[in-house]
């Protein structure tokens, strides 16, 4: 037990060095915005963020857990999270969840991100705005020494 709470602590240098890694994703995401379009497919995408992860210094982290097959999970609509990217083709309307893990000098960062693509019907808009809400209540309750399972 006392080791598995000594990685739960994180030294400056720690979090320094997650951050960096943190900045790549959030940089691919950045760009992401602008490649998300109707007709790209998920593996498309993929590629884009493998060469871009790796263009960085970084490596995907996701291909290290249980040899998922890509550099990100994406899934589109109704598909369950941690989609495997493939040939299906992004339609004006949908949403494309994209979940990007690296990894750069050991030190490993993920976030995911939910995507419109062209203009969504005004129940998708609700759905993004929720997730939205819920994420910023979630933050709000994060304070040093909170546990992340006890946050909202």
């Amino acid at each position: 037990m006392t080791i598995r709470n000594n990685r739960l602590i994180k030294t400056p240098w720690d979090i320094k060095k997650i951050k960096e890694t943190a900045i790549i994703i959030s940089s691919c995401f950045s760009l992401l915005q602008k490649k998300i379009r109707a007709g790209i497919s998920s593996r498309e995408i993929n590629v884009y963020i493998d060469n871009f992860i790796r263009r960085c210094g970084a490596f995907p982290s996701f291909p290290e857990i249980k040899n998922f097959p890509g550099a990100a999970a994406i899934s589109i609509n109704e598909e369950l999270v941690h989609g495997v990217p493939t040939d299906r083709i992004l339609q004006n309307g949908d949403l494309v969840s994209i979940d990007i893990g690296a990894k750069k000098n050991d030190y490993y960062a993920d976030a995911a991100v939910t995507f419109p693509v062209g203009e969504v019907s005004a129940e998708k808009k609700n759905l993004l705005k929720a997730g939205a809400e819920a994420l910023q209540a979630g933050l709000k309750e994060m304070r040093p020494g909170c546990q992340i399972n006890r946050a909202g």
